[in-house]
């Protein structure tokens, strides 16, 4: 399972706190985490990927999305489900807190899997699933080029 990274997580946090921040480019981190309710919790391995590539454009939405945020407070823009839109009473703002959680984040996608260490790396899971990726886009345009005929 491919998880998107809204927030920076718990444990990747404290992560940064423990190792530092720097990552290079293509680059992991392998953590665990516990998933599921006490009858059925488990720990799954986690695999956070960072990119500079995907950093780039993670920064780039960061900041058109403050900007709608700003917008916003500033009462340019209606208030609509934008990020970064905090609403106390009447006064309306940008969380700066929020913004600084997602630009630490910009550049990480984390992989969630079962699967032990010593089977597969955790590059070998990133690739894995780019692969799948690709094999889905092909179903789909499989699926669109059936749809025509």
């Amino acid at each position: 399972m491919r998880t998107k990274l809204i927030k920076v997580r718990k444990e990747l946090e404290e992560h940064f706190g423990v190792k530092g921040t720097h990552v290079p480019d293509d680059g992991v981190v392998e953590l665990t985490r516990q998933m599921g309710q006490e009858p059925h919790q488990r720990n799954r391995r986690v695999v956070w990927h960072y990119s500079f590539e995907r950093y780039r454009r993670d920064n780039r939405t960061l900041n058109a999305q403050v900007a709608r945020a700003q917008r916003v407070a500033d009462k340019s823009e209606s208030l609509k489900k934008q990020r970064f839109v905090t609403v106390s009473g009447k006064q309306v703002g940008v969380d700066q807190d929020l913004v600084a959680r997602a630009r630490d984040a910009a550049g990480f996608k984390g992989y969630v899997t079962n699967i032990d260490p010593a089977t597969m790396d955790g590059h070998t899971i990133v690739a894995a699933y780019r692969d799948l990726w690709r094999v889905e886009q092909s179903f789909r345009m499989a699926k669109s080029d059936l749809g025509r005929v």
